[in-house]
């Protein structure tokens, strides 16, 4: 559920102790091997560096996302509905979605624009994703279909358990292009410092290899790491 981001300077001058050879005219000279020895080592050190920065920009685990099953669409709206029974929790599960579907290249249409426009165009539009696409704009929406989902505490969250299923749904007739699925349960490690105050759409910090436990401040953070772990699965767009 979550996921890992992670010299010597030689003045100049003889060294001492260094191996001399004569030149043709007779005259001492300073033996190269030294010179080549510092250049080498140069050398490395810029490489070890450029290495630390390539692993630094790259994030471990990705997985290898799920091909599209039809064409890729240019514009993705946020269906803003969930299940009756989670409607109160609404916003809490979606949190985050919007930035994560962005993430991979899209043009988004938000849930809470979404809904405004689904609202303006009548109950029609509002019933069926697959019909949505005149009144929303898009060529596809995402639903974030919730089967189940639990949580207990806040700020920090304790434990929470869920069953979330992601679809995208074309609005051109092409039925389900994509979808993925996530079931799981959490629950708080101990000795949790991590200090409050990012972004619910702030990428993991860097730690090293190998992680460290994973902390939520509240139901919204975890969606929306969810919705990012879910994302990854999805193609990037190629536009």
């Amino acid at each position: 559920m979550g996921a890992v981001a992670g010299g010597r300077r030689v003045g100049a001058g003889e060294v001492a102790g260094a191996p001399r050879r004569r030149g043709r005219s007779g005259q001492a000279v300073q033996a190269e091997l030294p010179s080549r020895s510092v250049s080498a080592s140069s050398c490395a050190l810029a490489l070890a560096a450029a290495l630390l920065l390539a692993l630094g920009a790259c994030r471990f685990g990705d997985p290898a996302p799920t091909p599209l099953r039809g064409p890729e669409p240019a514009v993705v709206a946020i269906w803003p509905r969930v299940a009756k029974e989670f409607a109160p929790a609404r916003a809490t599960l979606l949190a985050g979605l919007d930035g994560a579907v962005r993430a991979r290249g899209y043009r988004v249409v938000t849930s809470p624009v979404a809904a405004e426009m689904l609202a303006a165009a009548g109950a029609a539009a509002d019933a069926d994703p697959a019909a949505a696409g005149l009144a929303l704009g898009a060529d596809a929406v995402l639903v974030c279909a919730v089967r189940s989902f639990a949580a207990a505490g806040d700020r920090p969250l304790q434990q929470a358990e869920w069953d979330l299923t992601w679809r995208l749904v074309s609005t051109r007739g092409m039925g389900e292009l994509w979808s993925w699925n996530d079931r799981g349960t959490w629950l708080r490690p101990r000795d949790d410092d991590r200090p409050p105050g990012a972004p619910l759409d702030a990428l993991p910090e860097v730690a090293n290899v190998g992680g460290g436990p994973v902390t939520y401040r509240g139901a919204d953070e975890l969606c929306a790491a969810l919705h990012r772990s879910a994302m990854l699965r999805l193609p990037k767009t190629l536009r």
